[in-house]
């Protein structure tokens, strides 16, 4: 039985992929200031546990929100379109 408590170590950034390789730990907690894609892999891939992950908003990917680039494009695309003409008309209309 492993345990891992990377949490409030001044850790910052993304989850280095090779935490994935980590097999038969029965706690993991990387809690507070990461950012990025969660890498999937051996235990992390089958967790659902998203107290692993409390205070990291920046984190993306299975348990969490899906990560942009894991969207349907076309969807992401409208939504940036949409976003523009807002903007286009916003920009171009007269002050009164």
């Amino acid at each position: 039985m492993k345990s891992y408590d990377l949490s409030r170590n001044k850790l910052s950034g993304a989850i280095p992929p090779s935490i994935s390789t980590l097999n038969y730990y029965s706690c993991l907690n990387l809690s507070f200031d990461l950012s990025g894609h969660i890498p999937s892999g051996n235990q992390l891939k089958t967790s659902d546990d998203k107290c692993i992950y409390i205070g990291n908003d920046g984190l993306c990917g299975h348990p969490m929100k899906s990560c942009p680039e894991d969207e349907n494009p076309l969807k992401v695309m409208n939504e940036l379109r949409t976003r523009l003409m807002i903007s286009r008309e916003h920009v171009g209309s007269p002050m009164v």
